[in-house]
């Protein structure tokens, strides 16, 4: 019962904290339950993310404390509540199918138009690349471990992972990466530096992996540093 008492305070609490309130964290109790705190928000936050951000907060926390205080005559019933959330997964669905849909098509038109720039190369697979440094090294098998920089971006500039930022360069099987990086990288002669621009189907497709959102097509600037 202790902790519904500290729950229901917390819930209570948020309702009427202002956001940067200072708060005191001098002694070691207070520095625990500021952490646990925000740990807690934390998951909070992380578990809300698949709703989106059309979330009323004052009704989150009254479901929260209705439960929590063992309300025996909640706002909803327990097949509203069920109803509520099959409608919500329903709408989700519907939004993602058609972000999922436009980012397909997005990604299309702009491999298009890429593969129309001067110096491309296309691929019957759908890859389109352009050298920007030429090597002289060996080639790499699909069996290999390579060592590359690199830099990825979405098609409206978002750099969603570099090596280069890292200053580090990495080293990985090759048969273990997407597609579009097996099939293109045994191309590249060691030494080389080139510009990628692959389709989502050759990429992560349709898996949301968190900073490549469904259906992405993406570029790379990959630099092969050698075999391993």
């Amino acid at each position: 019962m202790g902790t519904r008492i500290v729950m229901i305070a917390v819930i209570s609490s948020l309702l009427s904290c202002q956001q940067g309130e200072s708060v005191s964290v001098e002694t070691q109790k207070e520095r625990e339950s500021y952490s646990i705190g925000y740990s807690m928000g934390r998951n909070i936050n992380q578990g809300l993310a698949q709703w989106g951000d059309d979330i009323d907060i004052d009704a989150l926390l009254a479901g929260i404390r209705a439960v929590l205080e063992n309300d025996s005559s909640p706002a909803m019933s327990g097949e509203e509540i069920q109803e509520a959330i099959a409608q919500m997964k329903v709408r989700k669905q519907a939004e993602g199918d058609s972000l999922r849909a436009a980012a397909n098509a997005d990604g299309t038109t702009y491999l298009a138009n890429y593969a129309t720039e001067e110096g491309v190369v296309s691929l019957e697979s759908g890859i389109h690349y352009k050298v920007l440094k030429t090597g002289d090294g060996a080639r790499p098998k699909l069996t290999d471990t390579v060592i590359a920089h690199y830099a990825g971006r979405l098609i409206d500039g978002t750099e969603f992972d570099s090596s280069y930022k890292r200053k580090n360069p990495s080293e990985f099987p090759l048969n273990r990466v997407i597609k579009g990086w097996q099939e293109v990288v045994q191309l590249m002669p060691v030494g080389s530096k080139w510009e990628v621009a692959i389709p989502s189907r050759l990429g992560y497709g349709s898996q949301d992996i968190g900073n490549i959102p469904p259906n992405s097509a993406l570029i790379f600037e990959i630099e092969l540093l050698g075999i391993k």
